[in-house]
């Protein structure tokens, strides 16, 4: 007995000291290592807060071993007034929510090719920030990742991004712009952002648009039918939801995915035909759609179910391609598996 507890002692110590070990401070940075094997860390915040110009290294060496920097975690600099510049090496893959929340004297940040996300709010109310240019890399860009940068006029989004979050660019500069708004609806580049809910009748989206923004079209309870262009790949999550009077949509070949709720509460839609380039369908696609009643899907999302009553569900047993489906009240809320 006592050598079994002696043996715990002695792992329980050893798995102690190992935490210890993981986190660890190189000029002001602190870091905590996510992989020992790859040698990899995160940078978690700072001893003492950074003023004017950072630098993200690629590397830091902590007891003779190079660690490669690939994230910039959660709140690292969050509150860090007097931080003007940010120069992020190449190398990081992700920027976490709030990493730089409401920095806001910083007017310059340069965002390597590496980067894939940016994380929710991750640059919220930087006030300051005037220009941002997302690399080729990043595919998705957070929640209110640019919320409330009233200084910026200019942002480049690559084709690369298929998520856009919700109020990602709400409260700044070329948001706020009434000359950038062309029928109640805002572009930047290829990506629909938002319309107005003043948007009323039918809208035909601008040709050669690529992604619909979270919520770019909620609320907007006029909207009778919409078409999209053969260019969209990605609809996003909330991306029609609320559109009460909405009774069309034609959703071309060349989307691949419909977020979560995409569809929710249009109670005037009645078909939906998912074309076969569609691999995923987000919870809660098209709840709440009290006179839909009828629905195709494709081949490649044979695997679905719904979350309706059990005798709507026992209705629903064939599920293959060509079969139409009949669904009642909500029993539209499909999820794919």
């Amino acid at each position: 007995m006592k050598k079994n507890v002696f043996t715990f002692a002695l792992a329980l110590l050893a798995t102690i000291s190992a935490w210890a070990q993981t986190t660890f401070t190189v000029d002001n940075l602190k870091y905590t290592v996510t992989d020992d094997t790859a040698n990899t860390v995160e940078l978690t915040g700072y001893e003492t807060e950074p003023t004017g110009t950072l630098d993200i290294p690629a590397t830091v060496n902590y007891n003779s071993t190079s660690y490669s920097v690939t994230n910039i975690g959660s709140s690292a600099f969050r509150y860090c007034w007097s931080l003007t510049q940010v120069t992020i090496s190449d190398g990081v893959t992700s920027i976490g929510e709030r990493a730089f929340l409401s920095c806001s004297a910083l007017t310059q940040v340069t965002i390597p090719n590496s980067v894939t996300s940016i994380g929710e709010r991750a640059f919220y109310y930087c006030s300051a920030l005037t220009q941002v240019t997302i690399p080729g890399s990043v595919t998705s860009i957070g929640y209110g990742a640019f919320e409330d940068c009233y200084a910026l006029t200019q942002v480049t989004i690559p084709d690369g991004v298929t998520s856009i979050g919700y109020y990602a660019f709400e409260g700044t500069a070329l948001y706020n712009n009434a000359d950038n708004w062309t029928n109640n609806v805002l572009y930047i580049d290829n990506c629909l952002i938002k319309a107005k809910k003043e948007l009323s009748g039918s809208y035909e989206i601008a040709t050669g648009t690529r992604v619909i923004a979270d919520g770019a079209f909620h609320w907007c309870s006029a909207l009778t039918q919409v078409t999209i262009p053969g260019s969209v790949t990605s609809i996003g999550n909330d991306a029609f939801s609320s559109c009460s009077a909405l009774k069309q949509v034609t959703i071309p070949g060349s989307v691949t995915s419909i977020g979560s709720s995409a569809f929710s509460y249009c109670s005037a839609l009645t078909q939906v035909i998912i074309p076969e380039s569609v691999t995923s369908i987000g919870s809660s696609a098209f709840s709440y759609c009290s006179a839909l009643m009828q629905v195709i899907i494709p081949e490649v999302l044979l695997l679905f179910r719904t979350h309706a009553s059990d005798h709507t569900r026992e209705r629903n047993k064939h599920w293959k391609l060509g079969v139409l489906l009949l669904f009642r009240t909500h029993a539209s809320n499909l999820e794919c598996h």
